[in-house]
């Protein structure tokens, strides 16, 4: 009688987790910002209410940071090492208000397609791990247990969704294709 009970939980779980797929897919596709899993750097998250749907809203703090990081990549022509030791040498805070910035993070600032003006949804998918190498498992952030990963999706499966633009289209464009070599 348990066995048969946890068939049906599994299946029903693999049902939930489906619908909700779907759901925030459509969701997605109507141009909803709910969907979306936090407000990237420059923007603050503004949840619905009764009067308005969620929505992001510019962080005018924040959005001064992202514009220089563009500025300084595209017009002084700084490597992403440049920007982040840049930020920490002016101790700018970042999200969670330290003055310590990882290139990883200005690295995603500069590829993230909502700076203009377009946050997407779907993005990344689990797929099973390619490969744990050893320099991974040492460095003690894969355990044995591990056996998926996020995988970037192809760039035209990605469903985008409106929100204020920070930079210029112009800007993020150039900054995203033509100094990619050197990422």
């Amino acid at each position: 009688m348990v066995q048969f009970q946890g068939m049906i939980a599994e299946y029903e779980r693999a049902q939930i987790l489906e619908r909700s797929r779907r759901g925030k897919r459509h969701r997605a596709k109507a141009g909803e910002v709910s969907v979306l899993c936090g407000a990237p750097y420059g923007y603050r998250y503004i949840r619905k209410t009764n009067d308005a749907p969620a929505r992001h809203e510019v962080d005018a703090a924040e959005a001064e940071v992202v514009r220089l990081v563009f500025e300084k990549y595209m017009v002084d022509g700084l490597s992403i090492g440049a920007l982040a030791r840049l930020l920490n040498e002016r101790g700018l805070a970042t999200r969670r208000r330290v003055t310590r910035w990882e290139r990883s993070v200005v690295w995603g600032m500069l590829r993230n397609p909502a700076g203009k003006g377009t946050a997407c949804f779907g993005k990344t998918q689990v797929a099973p791990r390619q490969k744990v190498t050893k320099p991974f498992r040492l460095s003690g952030r894969a355990s044995f247990s591990e056996k998926t990963s996020q995988h970037e999706r192809p760039r035209g499966e990605w469903i985008e969704v409106p929100v204020p633009a920070i930079v210029t289209q112009l800007r993020h464009a150039t900054a995203h294709s033509d100094r990619r070599s050197s990422w």
